[in-house]
């Protein structure tokens, strides 16, 4: 991941929102293009991330206990 240069305002924008410093990096890296210059990251993306983390877990799972 990149970082991200924020300007005080953008900050402030974030904790009105509830965001924390790191939530920006996310979205651009697993977010939809919505148009030229807007990254959304909506619930099927989300969803989508998470069934590929759990597939992950499982491997790691199956690995740990020796179990195929």
């Amino acid at each position: 991941m990149t970082s991200i240069t924020t300007t005080k305002h953008g900050e402030a924008r974030m904790r009105q929102r509830g965001l924390r410093k790191t939530d920006p990096e996310l979205i651009l890296e697993y977010g939809t293009e919505i148009g030229q210059d807007r990254i959304m990251l909506r619930g099927r993306d989300v969803d989508e991330i998470i069934r590929s983390l759990k597939k992950q877990i499982a491997k790691f799972e199956r690995l740990q206990t020796g179990r195929s």
